[in-house]
């Protein structure tokens, strides 16, 4: 468009503009001080996907399962790799032995399913956040605080019914009944508290929101 512009200028015999007399636009680089570099970011789900395949089913399969799912979760953060990888390992725990079980529970069960518990809502959230970073990003710390208070918050209600469900079992004689049925009324108790503390904006679809660009010759 430049260039279309000078020629006709020329044509009508007017003065062309010098392109070295027009500086440069500036850069700009915004400098935050105590900003968390964008691939820590990236790579901080990678490590929360092997630390909760270490405490939920350390299987050599398992294993290389998680390996997999770290990669992808660092190289394509958008593609939905921790609700696979997080359906996978709910179907081989509900389908393992109990966790919970008073010997369990005593040889030091209950602090690695609270782990488990804690470790899977963090890796759900920072793999939410990684989606909008890149490698070469910076994300201010006030926003890592912001979502580790939430993860607490949510956590304080979570581990209190892990704590429940240990002090049921153990107080009213379930533990010596069939498993199955306390593992699918916990199902249903789970989904039913996750609907009921979310945040309703959560649960509504919202439209996709269209930003216009601008471009520049």
């Amino acid at each position: 468009m430049t260039r279309l512009v000078d020629r006709v200028r020329r044509r009508l015999g007017m003065r062309v503009r010098d392109p070295e007399a027009v500086p440069p636009p500036p850069a700009v680089r915004l400098v935050l001080a105590g900003a968390v570099p964008g691939a820590v970011v990236r790579l901080l789900p990678s490590a929360l996907v092997l630390l909760a395949v270490a405490l939920a089913a350390p299987h050599p399969v398992l294993w290389l399962g998680g390996l997999a799912a770290a990669v992808l979760v660092a190289w394509r953060p958008a593609w939905p790799t921790v609700p696979v990888l997080l359906l996978v390992l709910g179907v081989w725990l509900l389908g393992g032995e109990d966790r919970l079980t008073p010997a369990r529970v005593a040889g030091g069960g209950l602090l690695a399913v609270a782990a488990l518990v804690a470790v899977v809502h963090l890796l759900v959230r920072m793999a939410a956040l990684s989606t909008h970073v890149t490698w070469d990003g910076l994300v201010e710390v006030p926003v890592l605080l912001r979502l580790l208070r939430s993860v607490a918050g949510m956590q304080v209600v979570v581990q209190a019914l892990v704590l429940a469900t240990v002090w049921l079992r153990g107080n009213l004689g379930l533990s010596t009944l069939g498993q199955g049925w306390v593992r699918l009324v916990a199902a249903v108790a789970v989904v039913a508290v996750v609907l009921v503390v979310l945040p309703r904006p959560w649960l509504v679809r919202r439209p996709p929101r269209i930003e216009e660009s601008a471009r520049y010759d």
